[in-house]
């Protein structure tokens, strides 16, 4: 591959937009070692109350033009949530959360992009039980309702349309 510049270009680093651009003080061992222990450094608390992160209902009313959302909450509080540190704990909660789903029960899923791969690949490797298609079916089939949002992804199309 040939690629032309009209003109004469120039080289650049990162740390010369962020500073530490003085290489030659690394190279001859001069380098500034900050041996702080962190107490002086100001630490920013993270933001936790709803009003940092929701719209109030002025901001929800001024971007709707003027028209008055009064049919939703701004948000919900009392969610319980659970956190997962392995990928096979939430994809086995996930596998037993749409295996129990009955009728009229409501499973809303987003997603960047999906295949047809088991939730429980140590225990059905084939999927023939556990596969995507398979749970999302069984949900549908237990009289649920199923709704994916997913992302239209060019570049991994081939399973989105398996």
């Amino acid at each position: 591959m040939l690629a032309l510049a009209p003109s004469s270009s120039t080289a650049w680093s990162f740390s010369s937009i962020f500073g530490g651009d003085d290489d030659s003080s690394s190279a001859s061992g001069n380098s500034v070692v900050d041996k702080s222990d962190g107490s002086d450094v100001e630490m920013q608390q993270p933001l936790l109350k709803a009003a940092d992160w929701f719209l109030t209902e002025e901001e929800i009313t001024a971007s709707r033009g003027g028209s008055p959302r009064s049919d939703m909450a701004t948000y919900s509080t009392g969610n319980a949530v659970k956190t997962f540190t392995v990928t096979k704990e939430f994809f086995d909660s996930v596998f037993d959360d749409l295996t129990t789903t009955e009728v009229n029960d409501r499973v809303m899923l987003a997603s960047w992009n999906t295949d047809l791969v088991p939730f429980k690949p140590d225990v059905d490797p084939t999927g023939a039980k556990s596969n995507f298609d398979v749970v999302f079916g069984g949900v549908v089939k237990r009289g649920g309702d199923v709704k994916i949002l997913g992302w239209a992804n060019k570049f991994l199309f081939f399973q989105d349309v398996k």
